[in-house]
């Protein structure tokens, strides 16, 4: 692995935990993706043109489901384990060969008006 110098500083190839204690010692290098260095939407001249629109949908979807929705953890929740897939998803312990699972009970959120 190519160690950089220029971006880590000249102490790259030594050991030291503190480096990331201290604010500002690493300097700052080109993004990865066009959002948080996260390569859903791809990056750079190939990136997709509707990335915004996919953040502001997905942040107007939680919005609602917050304000609209109460969510509660139910007494299964004990049993919930992480499986290793392509990610990890919630399971619940013996009952793998079900899928993915997180029993939650979901209810309309009451309304003070």
């Amino acid at each position: 692995m190519r160690v950089q110098p220029e971006l880590w500083g000249e102490d790259a190839q030594e050991f030291n935990p503190e480096r990331w204690l201290e604010s500002g010692s690493a300097k700052r290098g080109s993004s990865v993706g066009v959002y948080n260095n996260l390569l859903t939407f791809a990056g750079g001249v190939r990136a997709c043109i509707g990335w915004r629109f996919a953040i502001y949908e997905v942040q107007a979807f939680l919005t609602e489901l917050v304000s609209n929705f109460q969510f509660e953890l139910v007494p299964e929740v004990e049993r919930v384990r992480k499986t290793q897939a392509i990610v990890m998803v919630p399971t619940l312990e013996g009952e793998i060969e079900k899928g993915v699972q997180l029993p939650l009970r979901v209810s309309l959120a009451p309304r003070d008006e």
